[in-house]
């Protein structure tokens, strides 16, 4: 079975959306009610379910706070599937190091260069599509994201769907 690369968002997927994440800071939930990855149990589910899933990260979380502190964040069973992100190195950047656009380009970037047979993407944001991945992602409300049964089957239909 050839595994599925999932290109994975924290926030909007994993919490909701309105997050501030600034280097160096402890991120913050802007939204009351909700706790920062409180639907990391059904990406869990999703990836026990289809166990050949890879993860690549593709949140600011890396680019503001580092790529180890990013995966972190993931249970145990997901951080074994993340393979890497789609910012170039695994370290906090400094606000003065040079700009690395949009997530748009990051993932168009990541998917050229690491060539996974079966890319798929988990994101709130549809501009954040390249036009390749349009029928392999799975965008949510940025306020809910991955948090009923009916978006882990959503979600596991298109693991499936490789």
């Amino acid at each position: 079975m050839t595994p599925a690369t999932l290109y994975l968002n924290f926030d909007g997927v994993l919490h909701p959306r309105s997050v501030r994440l600034q280097a160096g800071a402890k991120p913050r939930l802007l939204v009351s009610g909700h706790t920062l990855f409180e639907n990391n149990p059904l990406l869990e589910r999703a990836v026990y379910a289809r166990p050949h899933t890879q993860i690549v990260l593709h949140t600011w979380w890396v680019y503001l706070l580092g790529y180890r502190f990013a995966a972190l964040q993931l249970p145990p069973a997901v951080q074994a599937r993340v393979v890497g992100a789609t910012l170039p190195g695994n370290r906090v950047f400094p606000r003065r190091s040079q700009s690395y656009g949009d997530r748009r380009d990051w993932l168009r970037c990541d998917v050229a260069r690491r060539c996974p047979d079966c890319p798929l993407l988990i994101d709130c944001d549809v501009a954040q599509v390249p036009a390749r991945l349009a029928d392999k992602a799975l965008i949510l409300d940025g306020q809910v994201g991955l948090s009923t049964e009916r978006q882990l089957e959503e979600l596991i239909a298109l693991l499936d769907a490789v």
